[in-house]
């Protein structure tokens, strides 16, 4: 009866956690606001190192499920499709992919330290040095 109980309790944690919304943050030092999804994925296609005439110096990108989930929503694009996309980028020398970052603390604070840096979440950021400009749903 417990393993029931338990296998009930954890497919519902996964049913929200599949669910769950990406937010794109910035620092809030950053003059944007708001961007599109056409804007955000021509930026994380590697299209485009500016958002309405605003230079981004910086991509970070997260690890597992929550990048996967983020390519997928934003491009339509499969992870494994992704990073062949950017094998053949880096390959050429003409684009330098997106850092992979593990922790929120360490997005946090890459993001507080670099104005000019885009990264994503499942998380909202609790602090005012940071501020969402998109959120992605699934």
């Amino acid at each position: 009866m417990k393993w029931r109980l338990l296998v009930f309790i954890l497919t519902i944690i996964a049913s929200f956690s599949a669910l769950a919304d990406i937010h794109v943050i910035v620092n809030s030092e950053m003059p944007i606001e708001q961007v599109s999804q056409s804007k955000l994925k021509n930026l994380y296609l590697g299209k485009t190192n500016q958002i309405d005439g605003t230079f981004v110096s910086g991509l970070i990108d997260r690890e597992g499920d929550t990048k996967a989930i983020f390519y997928k929503t934003l491009t339509g694009l499969s992870l494994g499709q992704v990073n062949a996309y950017w094998a053949r980028l880096r390959f050429s020398g003409r684009k330098k992919a997106p850092i992979e970052i593990g922790s929120q603390e360490r997005l946090e604070a890459l993001l507080i330290e670099n104005e000019h840096v885009i990264g994503y979440s499942v998380l909202k950021p609790q602090t005012k040095n940071l501020k969402v400009i998109l959120t992605l749903h699934e």
